[in-house]
C-alpha cells in the first residue's frame, strides 16, 4: 500500500514522534479524555441538584484533575488485567495447572502482578511499534519494501536503546 507523497511524509513524522514520545501523548489523551468525562458528570449532578454555577465549575475542575490522574491508573491496571490474565492461562496450561482451579488462580493473580510491574515497559513497547511501523508504512513511497524494512529497523534499535537505556 503505498500512499501520496504529503501523507508519506506526515506517516514518518508522525511515527518517529509517536516512537518518541507516543507514552506521554498516549497518557495525556487518556487522561484529559477520563478527567473529561468525570468533570462532565460532576458539573451535570451539581446542576441537576442546582447547586450553582459556581459550585458546578469550581467541583468541576476539581473532578477534571482528580480524572485526569485516575485515567491513566486505569489504563495501567485494564492493560495488566487482560495481559496478566492471558499470560496465567498459557503458563498454567504449561505447567499443567489448567485443571487445578486454585494454582490456575494463583499464576493468573501472579501474572496479572508481574504485568502491572511491567506495564510501563509494555506500553512504551506498543507505542514504539506503532511509531516504526507508521515510518515504514510512510517510507513505502519513497524506497522499496527491503530498503524500508532496513531503514524501519534500524530506527526502532536505536530508538530501544535510547528509550529503555535508563
Amino acid at each position: 500500500m503505498v500512499f501520496g507523497t504529503l501523507t508519506s511524509i506526515l506517516l514518518i513524522i508522525g511515527g518517529i514522534i509517536t516512537a518518541l514520545v507516543g507514552k506521554f501523548l498516549l497518557r495525556l489523551v487518556v487522561g484529559v479524555a477520563s478527567g473529561g468525562l468525570l468533570a462532565y458528570l460532576i458539573v451535570k449532578l451539581v446542576m441537576l441538584m442546582n447547586g450553582g454555577v459556581l459550585a458546578a465549575v469550581i467541583l468541576g475542575v476539581l473532578g477534571f484533575i482528580i480524572g485526569f490522574f485516575i485515567g491513566w491508573f486505569i489504563i495501567k491496571l485494564a492493560l495488566s488485567i487482560i495481559s496478566g490474565i492471558a499470560i496465567g492461562i498459557v503458563i498454567a496450561s504449561f505447567l499443567g495447572f489448567i485443571s487445578n482451579i486454585g494454582l490456575l488462580l494463583l499464576t493468573v493473580i501472579i501474572a496479572i502482578g508481574i504485568s502491572y510491574l511491567l506495564s510501563e515497559k509494555i506500553i512504551s513497547l506498543i507505542v514504539i511499534l506503532a511509531g516504526i511501523a507508521m515510518v515504514y508504512l510512510g517510507l513505502l513511497a519513497f524506497v522499496s519494501p527491503m530498503i524500508a524494512a532496513g531503514i524501519t529497523i534500524v530506527l526502532l534499535i536505536l530508538i530501544l536503546i535510547v528509550k529503555f537505556k535508563k
